[in-house]
């Protein structure tokens, strides 16, 4: 089956006192649950623009919990994502304007209203939500119908819905004058419609860096995944300094406290203090829930853990999962990270002082 929707707007909180939910969060998780109670996994949804606002970022944990196969008409908030080769992993295509046949009709779809006329065909939009605007205008153009989500009962709806919604909302006088929006997630002063971002190539499922010490592997991971709208689970490994010499702790990816209980080893006086005990206990425990997140940080793995034969089961168990994972690999004589590097689901990028500037904005404009 066939859905049709427009507006959603996630996480953009001006819309939120606009419609009848009380938040954002109120809101986002009541259309969700709206698109699921009728799109199965087998229907298709063309979605006509405006997904959340521009100035954010491509809303991936909701995308991810959206039933059926999606198509995505770009809106005027669609088109400033820092992260927008992401669209390509929800939606099965990214267009401007699309034409399609439902059924015995024709149907042309763009986020903007435009004159249509055509036997058996009708022009669907969005943009308007359920303003006055163009109303008597568009009331008496019945062949083009708002499938925008506050004119159609806040769900995605079939061509048959999306018909007798309009005839009844353009029936009766919308009160009021257009809203003007204030607060997080306004379009910036000077518009900023970049092209449609090409779909990446396919790629590995895992993605991990090398390359000499101290050259900033952890800040490219860092600098890809800020203000990404994903889960992040896994570990990162933080060296503390200390009075007679450094302390390594394996921590959670945002956590800040380092104690005992989180420290894989320590040097002291210029010993090594090392219990590969200590790296199965916290390693593992950091990667037991890894299938609960969008992706698996591993920041990073080293020769110290060779002895940690758990800790390096529970990698491997984590890389033959369904969640991809973003890591650092050091620069060492290994097994263990041989093993990891040359898996065929992984793909190693070695960072250097000519890429590691570019190379967040390389590796986000590949898909990753």
């Amino acid at each position: 089956m066939i859905f049709y929707t427009a507006d959603t707007h996630f996480r953009y909180e001006p819309m939120a006192d606009k419609r009848p939910f009380g938040s954002v969060d109120k809101m986002d998780e009541a259309l969700i649950a709206n698109w699921n109670a009728v799109v199965s996994e087998d229907d298709t949804v063309y979605l006509l623009g405006d997904i959340g606002y521009n100035d954010g970022r491509v809303p991936c944990r909701i995308l991810s919990r959206l039933n059926g196969r999606k198509h995505l008409i770009r809106g005027n908030h669609d088109t400033a994502y820092e992260d927008a080769p992401l669209l390509h992993r929800y939606f099965e295509s990214v267009s401007d304007f699309l034409e399609i046949d439902d059924g015995v009709h024709h149907i042309f779809l763009s986020h903007y209203p435009m004159l249509y006329s055509k036997p058996n065909g009708y022009m669907l939009h969005g943009h308007l939500h359920g303003s006055g605007q163009f109303h008597d205008i568009l009331g008496a153009m019945p062949r083009v119908l708002n499938a925008g989500v506050d004119v159609n009962d806040f769900h995605p709806v079939t061509l048959e819905q999306l018909i007798e919604n309009n005839r009844r909302f353009y029936s009766e006088p919308v009160e009021g004058k257009p809203y003007h929006r204030q607060g997080k997630g306004l379009l910036p002063g000077k518009a900023d419609f970049r092209p449609i971002p090409p779909k990446p190539a396919e790629h590995p499922k895992h993605l991990f860096l090398t390359g000499p010490k101290r050259i900033g592997k952890s800040t490219v991971l860092r600098r890809l995944l800020e203000e990404r709208d994903i889960s992040v689970g896994g570990f990162r490994t933080v060296r503390i300094k200390t009075e007679n010499g450094a302390s390594v702790h394996m921590i959670r990816p945002q956590e800040l406290e380092f104690t005992d209980e989180n420290r894989i080893f320590y040097r002291s006086n210029g010993e090594l203090h090392l219990d590969a005990a200590d790296f199965d206990r916290i390693g593992c425990n950091l990667l037991e829930n890894a299938g609960d997140f969008d992706l698996v940080l591993m920041d990073e793995l080293g020769p110290t853990e060779a002895e940690a034969m758990k800790f390096r089961q529970k990698v491997i168990d984590t890389l033959e999962g369904n969640v991809p994972v973003y890591g650092v690999l050091q620069m060492a004589d290994s097994d263990f990270l041989d093993q990891v590097a040359a898996r065929e689901d992984v793909q190693v990028i070695v960072v250097d002082e000519n890429n590691r500037d570019s190379l967040p904005r390389v590796l986000l404009e590949s898909g990753w």
